[in-house]
């Protein structure tokens, strides 16, 4: 936790969506894949090409 300039106690964290596409590309993002999170917010995201990451994170989920 941290505080605000106001003292206020702010709670956050941090999570992030992977998609694997054609076992090779790997797409890491904090990101929420709907129409309405894409224009309101600012994003990044990763894209990957790593067949053994792709094959890895397939193997984890």
């Amino acid at each position: 936790m941290r505080r605000s300039q106001r003292s206020a106690v702010v709670r956050s964290s941090l999570h992030a969506k992977c998609v694997v596409l054609d076992t090779v590309h790997v797409f890491v993002s904090s990101a929420n894949f709907t129409e309405a999170r894409q224009q309101q917010n600012i994003e990044v995201g990763l894209h990957i090409n790593s067949e053994w990451l792709a094959e890895r994170l397939v193997n984890h989920f």
